[in-house]
Formats: structure tokens, sequence, C-alpha cells
């Protein structure tokens, strides 16, 4: 998916004030993806859904995980404090030696 397409499935939406609101949070979420760690987010991790009267609208934001950790076992976190790349909350995935 290119940010063209991305563009026009939020213009698909119907509603000016939708769509505008869908623009603003795709812009917002790289900011949390980069306060976060994401390096994972790409345009497939976007979508939009009908509801019961057909009306379109965006779906929540999915497959965050990996930037949280979420396949780290407790031991492992444990593991990582203290390590070179990790500062306080932000962890930099890519200077860490497994």
């Amino acid at each position: 998916m290119t940010v063209s397409i991305l563009y026009e499935m939020m213009r698909d939406l119907g509603d000016g004030f939708l769509t505008h609101q869908a623009v603003e949070h795709y812009w917002n979420m790289f900011v949390i993806d980069y306060l976060i760690g994401n390096y994972d987010r790409h345009l497939e991790n976007w979508g939009k859904d009908l509801d019961d009267r057909g009306v379109r609208f965006p779906v929540p934001v999915y497959d965050c995980g990996f930037s949280l950790l979420a396949l780290e076992s407790d031991e492992e976190l444990a593991g990582l404090i203290g390590q070179p790349g990790v500062t306080g909350i932000f962890i930099d995935i890519h200077n860490i030696v497994r």
C-alpha cells in the first residue's frame, strides 16, 4: 500500500470531519511510534470497515505489540534494564545485542 492509496481510503470515508481526523491520527501515530521505538509501522497496519448501515469508518491501529516488547518474558525484560541502548522508558531495539 502506498501513502496515496491510504489517503484515498481516508477520502472514501465520505465525511470531511472524519477524513480530517483520520489524517491527523495517521500523522500523530508517527510521533507515538518514534516515542515507543516502533520501527515496524507500515501502511498495512491501517484499515477501514463498514458499520451495519454501510458507513465506512477507520478501524483502530493494530500490530503495535512488537515495539512494546510484547513477546519478551519478564526475565528478558529485567535483563534489558541497565544495558546500553536502554534509556528511561525508551528502548532503542537496534542497539541491543541478544
